[in-house]
């Protein structure tokens, strides 16, 4: 069961020298390690709250005093990783994020830091782990900042492919050269290529309540988006995501519909790993 804290408080007269809550009963034997007047608590994934005082009245999870927090330093972990990784930083004025950039069927928690011109705390808050679900494929826009790997997300270009959807086979495509000599078996050379093409099928739209139905500006947009020579984030239902440009496309009008329903079929080639960018909804 898991339980939110909201206050912790001390009664009685005493000296602390720190407060140290985590979210696990520790063993006896832990507890008898943790009295000695030279023991010195470090935040772990259980911390809860560590306010170690540091000779001062200060307390709670930001240690530092005499400075006001500028940003928030936003990471995130998959569950049975470890390994943090960047996701933002924002300004301390700003209060949510929407991070576009994870896989389906894959459980994530992130954790939150304060920074100060000359600080940087203990992660703060460690969210409850979550567990991303959709049933399509999608093509996210991507806007290129002065800050290597880090994107903001195209708001007006998250486009998601679920009806009437068809995917192409994803082709591996590696550098492999046959030499053939005076010898028994030929020569193979081979570089680093190794990346992915395909292509998707779809409805430029999906149903609303039932009822479906595309616009000619619909179209128009998503030609333009194409055409933009912008890096997009391509994302399937089955837990893979990749950087990708669109070579090419073309749409199919459906003309036994009296609306012309319109199907769009578009070309991909990947040309970056997902897992070295950040892409964030601009704040």
């Amino acid at each position: 069961m898991a339980y939110n804290y909201h206050k912790s408080q001390i009664y009685g007269s005493g000296k602390f020298d720190y407060v140290w809550v985590t979210n696990v009963t520790e063993t006896q034997g832990f507890i008898d390690a943790t009295t000695g007047a030279t023991y010195v608590p470090t935040w772990t994934d259980d911390t809860v709250l560590l306010a170690s005082f540091n000779n001062n009245i200060n307390g709670g999870d930001i240690t530092f005093s005499g400075e006001s927090i500028t940003n928030w330093l936003i990471y995130k972990k998959e569950d049975g990783n470890n390994t943090l990784t960047y996701v933002a930083t924002v300004p301390s004025t700003q209060t949510s994020i929407i991070d576009y950039n994870v896989k389906n069927n894959t459980d994530y928690s992130y954790q939150v830091f304060a920074e100060t011109p000359s600080f940087l705390s203990q992660p703060l808050i460690t969210s409850e782990s979550v567990t991303t679900s959709w049933w399509n494929w999608s093509l996210v826009g991507l806007e290129t900042t002065s800050t290597n790997n880090f994107y903001y997300v195209d708001t007006d270009n998250v486009w998601k492919f679920d009806t009437e959807l068809s995917s192409d086979a994803l082709v591996q495509n590696v550098d492999r050269n046959t030499f053939e000599g005076f010898t028994k078996y030929p020569k193979v050379t081979k570089s680093d290529k190794n990346y992915i093409t395909g292509g998707i099928t779809a409805l430029i739209s999906n149903p609303v309540n039932g009822v479906y139905t595309d616009t000619v500006a619909m179209k128009n947009n998503f030609r333009d988006f194409v055409n933009n020579g912008e890096i997009k984030l391509l994302r399937d239902r089955k837990g893979s995501a990749w950087l990708v440009e669109t070579m090419s496309n073309e749409f199919q009008l459906t003309d036994k519909s009296a609306e012309q329903i319109t199907q769009l079929s578009f070309k991909f080639t990947q040309i970056g790993d997902s897992d070295e960018i950040s892409a964030v909804e601009r704040g």
